[in-house]
Protein backbone atom coordinates (compact mmCIF):
# COMPACT_ATOMS: atom_id res chain seq x y z
CA UNK A 1 0.00 0.00 0.00
CA UNK A 2 1.06 3.34 -0.57
CA UNK A 3 0.95 6.41 2.34
CA UNK A 4 -1.84 9.02 1.46
CA UNK A 5 -4.06 7.02 -0.28
CA UNK A 6 -7.81 5.38 -0.65
CA UNK A 7 -8.50 2.32 -0.93
CA UNK A 8 -11.68 0.05 -1.89
CA UNK A 9 -11.75 -3.66 0.13
CA UNK A 10 -14.52 -5.93 -0.32
CA UNK A 11 -14.48 -9.41 1.12
CA UNK A 12 -16.96 -12.46 0.70
CA UNK A 13 -17.38 -15.93 2.37
CA UNK A 14 -16.60 -18.90 0.51
CA UNK A 15 -18.90 -22.10 2.06
CA UNK A 16 -17.42 -24.49 -0.06
CA UNK A 17 -18.97 -26.55 -3.30
CA UNK A 18 -19.09 -22.89 -5.33
CA UNK A 19 -21.24 -21.59 -2.41
CA UNK A 20 -20.43 -17.58 -1.76
CA UNK A 21 -21.83 -15.06 0.14
CA UNK A 22 -22.67 -11.37 -0.63
CA UNK A 23 -20.22 -9.06 -0.52
CA UNK A 24 -19.37 -6.68 1.99
CA UNK A 25 -17.54 -3.49 1.16
CA UNK A 26 -15.45 -0.76 2.88
CA UNK A 27 -12.75 1.64 1.93
CA UNK A 28 -9.83 2.78 4.06
CA UNK A 29 -7.33 5.30 4.04
CA UNK A 30 -3.52 4.90 4.61
CA UNK A 31 -1.78 7.22 7.10
CA UNK A 32 0.89 10.29 6.13
CA UNK A 33 3.73 9.26 5.42
CA UNK A 34 6.85 10.01 2.38
CA UNK A 35 5.30 9.71 -1.53
CA UNK A 36 6.40 6.45 -3.40
CA UNK A 37 6.48 7.42 -7.13
CA UNK A 38 4.52 7.87 -9.33
CA UNK A 39 1.92 9.53 -7.09
CA UNK A 40 -1.25 10.31 -8.83
CA UNK A 41 -4.10 12.59 -6.93
CA UNK A 42 -7.09 14.67 -8.66
CA UNK A 43 -8.42 16.29 -5.55
CA UNK A 44 -11.07 13.92 -5.17
CA UNK A 45 -10.89 12.45 -1.88
CA UNK A 46 -8.62 12.08 1.25
CA UNK A 47 -9.80 15.86 2.01
CA UNK A 48 -10.05 17.79 5.55
CA UNK A 49 -12.61 19.82 6.84
CA UNK A 50 -12.06 20.06 9.66
CA UNK A 51 -10.76 23.31 11.38
CA UNK A 52 -9.01 25.51 9.84
CA UNK A 53 -10.47 24.05 6.84
CA UNK A 54 -14.62 23.72 6.49
CA UNK A 55 -16.53 21.47 4.17
CA UNK A 56 -16.74 24.54 2.19
CA UNK A 57 -13.19 25.36 2.03
CA UNK A 58 -11.41 21.64 2.56
CA UNK A 59 -7.75 20.79 2.09
CA UNK A 60 -5.76 17.30 0.82
CA UNK A 61 -4.82 15.99 3.60
CA UNK A 62 -1.17 15.58 4.31
CA UNK A 63 -0.30 18.52 2.39
CA UNK A 64 0.54 21.76 3.76
CA UNK A 65 -0.62 24.84 3.49
CA UNK A 66 0.43 28.53 3.36
CA UNK A 67 -2.77 30.68 3.36
CA UNK A 68 -3.46 33.89 1.47
CA UNK A 69 -1.83 36.84 4.00
CA UNK A 70 -2.29 39.99 2.91
CA UNK A 71 -4.25 42.14 -0.02
CA UNK A 72 -7.04 43.63 -0.56
CA UNK A 73 -9.59 40.81 0.89
CA UNK A 74 -8.43 39.78 4.46
CA UNK A 75 -11.44 37.51 4.49
CA UNK A 76 -9.43 35.36 2.08
CA UNK A 77 -7.74 33.53 3.97
CA UNK A 78 -8.90 29.81 3.36
CA UNK A 79 -6.93 29.98 0.20
CA UNK A 80 -5.71 27.76 -1.45
CA UNK A 81 -8.36 25.21 -1.14
CA UNK A 82 -10.35 22.26 -3.02
CA UNK A 83 -13.32 23.60 -4.80
CA UNK A 84 -16.21 21.31 -5.74
CA UNK A 85 -17.17 22.33 -9.27
CA UNK A 86 -20.68 22.38 -10.18
CA UNK A 87 -23.17 22.84 -13.07
CA UNK A 88 -22.67 26.79 -12.87
CA UNK A 89 -19.34 27.19 -12.04
CA UNK A 90 -17.47 23.26 -14.16
CA UNK A 91 -14.15 24.43 -12.66
CA UNK A 92 -12.51 21.01 -12.58
CA UNK A 93 -10.51 18.99 -15.23
CA UNK A 94 -12.74 16.21 -16.63
CA UNK A 95 -10.15 14.75 -19.27
CA UNK A 96 -8.42 15.33 -22.05
CA UNK A 97 -8.51 19.20 -21.41
CA UNK A 98 -11.92 19.23 -20.94
CA UNK A 99 -13.39 20.72 -17.78
CA UNK A 100 -16.48 19.22 -15.80
CA UNK A 101 -18.82 20.39 -13.40
CA UNK A 102 -18.69 16.87 -11.24
CA UNK A 103 -15.23 16.70 -10.01
CA UNK A 104 -13.02 18.84 -7.65
CA UNK A 105 -9.73 21.33 -8.40
CA UNK A 106 -6.87 22.98 -6.54
CA UNK A 107 -8.22 26.96 -6.33
CA UNK A 108 -5.89 29.98 -5.74
CA UNK A 109 -6.57 33.56 -5.71
CA UNK A 110 -3.94 36.39 -7.52
CA UNK A 111 -3.69 39.75 -6.53
CA UNK A 112 -1.08 42.27 -7.69
CA UNK A 113 0.82 41.61 -4.68
CA UNK A 114 2.65 39.00 -3.24
CA UNK A 115 0.76 36.67 -0.44
CA UNK A 116 3.15 33.78 -0.40
CA UNK A 117 -0.05 31.46 -0.92
CA UNK A 118 1.59 28.14 -1.32
CA UNK A 119 -0.02 24.83 -1.41
CA UNK A 120 3.07 22.44 -0.74
CA UNK A 121 2.81 18.21 -1.01
CA UNK A 122 3.96 15.63 1.17
CA UNK A 123 7.59 14.68 1.35
CA UNK A 124 9.13 12.81 -1.22
CA UNK A 125 10.54 9.15 -0.73
CA UNK A 126 14.55 9.47 -0.03
CA UNK A 127 14.52 6.78 -2.27
CA UNK A 128 14.38 9.25 -4.93
CA UNK A 129 17.12 12.21 -6.32
CA UNK A 130 14.70 15.67 -6.74
CA UNK A 131 16.51 16.21 -9.57
CA UNK A 132 15.12 13.20 -11.53
CA UNK A 133 11.64 13.39 -11.16
CA UNK A 134 8.98 16.03 -13.13
CA UNK A 135 5.30 17.23 -11.86
CA UNK A 136 3.06 17.02 -14.48
CA UNK A 137 -0.54 19.07 -14.03
CA UNK A 138 -3.51 20.46 -15.57
CA UNK A 139 -4.22 24.05 -15.32
CA UNK A 140 -6.59 26.56 -16.12
CA UNK A 141 -8.03 30.70 -14.88
CA UNK A 142 -11.30 31.70 -14.51
CA UNK A 143 -10.66 34.97 -16.89
CA UNK A 144 -7.81 36.93 -16.39
CA UNK A 145 -4.17 35.06 -16.56
CA UNK A 146 -1.66 34.80 -14.13
CA UNK A 147 1.51 33.47 -12.89
CA UNK A 148 2.01 30.43 -11.17
CA UNK A 149 5.68 29.24 -9.44
CA UNK A 150 6.54 25.44 -9.32
CA UNK A 151 9.51 25.32 -6.92
CA UNK A 152 10.86 22.50 -3.98
CA UNK A 153 10.68 23.71 -0.34
CA UNK A 154 12.80 22.04 2.50
CA UNK A 155 10.40 23.62 5.35
CA UNK A 156 6.73 23.29 4.25
CA UNK A 157 5.63 25.76 6.58
CA UNK A 158 8.29 28.71 6.08
CA UNK A 159 7.47 29.81 2.55
CA UNK A 160 11.34 31.49 2.47
CA UNK A 161 12.43 27.79 1.84
CA UNK A 162 10.70 27.45 -1.67
CA UNK A 163 13.36 27.63 -4.14
CA UNK A 164 11.69 28.61 -7.50
CA UNK A 165 11.82 25.90 -10.18
CA UNK A 166 9.44 27.53 -12.74
CA UNK A 167 7.31 30.02 -13.41
CA UNK A 168 4.33 29.14 -15.67
CA UNK A 169 1.94 32.05 -17.31
CA UNK A 170 -1.73 30.56 -17.30
CA UNK A 171 -4.01 32.29 -19.78
CA UNK A 172 -6.21 29.52 -21.09
CA UNK A 173 -9.53 29.75 -19.25
CA UNK A 174 -11.49 27.10 -17.92
CA UNK A 175 -14.23 27.00 -20.67
CA UNK A 176 -11.39 27.03 -23.32
CA UNK A 177 -10.21 23.85 -21.57
CA UNK A 178 -7.34 23.02 -19.09
CA UNK A 179 -4.06 22.92 -20.30
CA UNK A 180 -1.34 20.49 -19.32
CA UNK A 181 2.11 21.64 -17.96
CA UNK A 182 5.31 19.23 -17.49
CA UNK A 183 7.90 20.54 -15.25
CA UNK A 184 11.21 18.64 -14.53
CA UNK A 185 13.59 19.22 -11.49
CA UNK A 186 16.37 18.48 -12.95
CA UNK A 187 18.20 22.39 -12.27
CA UNK A 188 17.49 21.16 -8.90
CA UNK A 189 20.79 21.39 -6.68
CA UNK A 190 19.73 21.76 -2.36
CA UNK A 191 18.22 19.16 -0.36
CA UNK A 192 14.13 19.82 0.22
CA UNK A 193 11.78 16.85 -0.73
CA UNK A 194 9.00 19.03 -1.11
CA UNK A 195 7.49 19.92 -4.39
CA UNK A 196 5.22 23.05 -3.98
CA UNK A 197 2.60 25.43 -5.94
CA UNK A 198 3.32 28.99 -5.49
CA UNK A 199 0.92 31.70 -6.43
CA UNK A 200 2.86 34.47 -8.52
CA UNK A 201 1.65 37.98 -8.63
CA UNK A 202 -0.22 40.11 -11.54
CA UNK A 203 -1.62 43.59 -13.05
CA UNK A 204 -4.92 42.06 -11.77
CA UNK A 205 -6.61 39.11 -9.69
CA UNK A 206 -6.75 35.79 -10.81
CA UNK A 207 -8.31 33.09 -9.78
CA UNK A 208 -6.07 29.37 -10.50
CA UNK A 209 -7.18 26.00 -10.91
CA UNK A 210 -5.02 23.10 -10.76
CA UNK A 211 -6.19 19.35 -11.17
CA UNK A 212 -5.07 16.22 -11.78
CA UNK A 213 -1.02 15.89 -10.53
CA UNK A 214 0.99 13.01 -11.18
CA UNK A 215 4.77 13.72 -9.80
CA UNK A 216 7.37 10.72 -11.18
CA UNK A 217 10.95 9.64 -12.64
CA UNK A 218 11.41 11.24 -15.62
CA UNK A 219 11.09 8.71 -18.05
CA UNK A 220 14.03 8.12 -20.80
CA UNK A 221 11.37 8.42 -23.73
CA UNK A 222 9.31 12.16 -22.99
CA UNK A 223 6.16 12.52 -24.44
CA UNK A 224 5.87 15.01 -27.18
CA UNK A 225 4.34 18.13 -26.04
CA UNK A 226 1.59 21.11 -27.61
CA UNK A 227 -0.23 18.65 -30.09
CA UNK A 228 -2.39 20.80 -32.21
CA UNK A 229 -5.49 19.97 -35.19
CA UNK A 230 -5.62 22.41 -37.70
CA UNK A 231 -8.24 21.92 -39.71
CA UNK A 232 -7.62 22.66 -43.63
CA UNK A 233 -10.75 21.33 -45.20
CA UNK A 234 -13.45 18.48 -44.74
CA UNK A 235 -10.43 16.45 -46.11
CA UNK A 236 -7.71 17.61 -44.78
CA UNK A 237 -6.13 18.31 -40.61
CA UNK A 238 -2.56 19.64 -40.27
CA UNK A 239 -1.19 18.30 -36.97
CA UNK A 240 1.58 19.55 -35.27
CA UNK A 241 3.57 19.25 -32.28
CA UNK A 242 6.68 19.52 -30.30
CA UNK A 243 9.34 16.89 -28.74
CA UNK A 244 9.19 16.06 -25.83
CA UNK A 245 13.16 15.68 -25.59
CA UNK A 246 16.30 14.86 -28.71
CA UNK A 247 13.71 12.73 -30.34
CA UNK A 248 13.28 12.65 -34.42
CA UNK A 249 11.15 9.76 -34.92
CA UNK A 250 7.49 9.77 -33.88
CA UNK A 251 3.95 7.02 -34.09
CA UNK A 252 1.31 8.86 -34.97
CA UNK A 253 -2.13 7.04 -34.54
CA UNK A 254 -5.75 9.12 -36.00
CA UNK A 255 -9.52 7.37 -35.84
CA UNK A 256 -12.98 8.23 -35.64
CA UNK A 257 -13.93 9.72 -32.10
CA UNK A 258 -14.78 7.19 -29.76
CA UNK A 259 -13.16 4.07 -32.05
CA UNK A 260 -9.97 2.03 -30.80
CA UNK A 261 -7.12 3.09 -32.23
CA UNK A 262 -5.30 0.28 -34.17
CA UNK A 263 -3.31 1.25 -36.76
CA UNK A 264 0.07 3.63 -36.35
CA UNK A 265 1.72 5.69 -39.01
CA UNK A 266 5.84 6.19 -38.37
CA UNK A 267 6.55 10.07 -39.25
CA UNK A 268 10.15 11.71 -39.07
CA UNK A 269 8.45 15.20 -38.96
CA UNK A 270 5.96 17.57 -36.77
Amino acid sequence: LSAVSTYDVRVQADCGEGDLSQWTTSSFSTTCGALELPYTYGFEDNLVTTSPNSSSNPFPKCWDRIAYQSGSYGSYTYYPYVFTATTSQPYAHGGNGANTYSGHSLRFYQTSSSTNECAVLPEISNDYNMNSIQIRFWAAVQSSQGNLKIGIMSSPTDANTFVQIEEINVSNTYNNGFQEYTVPFSSYTGNGKHIAFMCGTGSSYAYFLIDDITVEVVPTCLIPMNLEATVNSETETILNWSAGGEETEWELEVTSEGDRLTQTTFVTGH
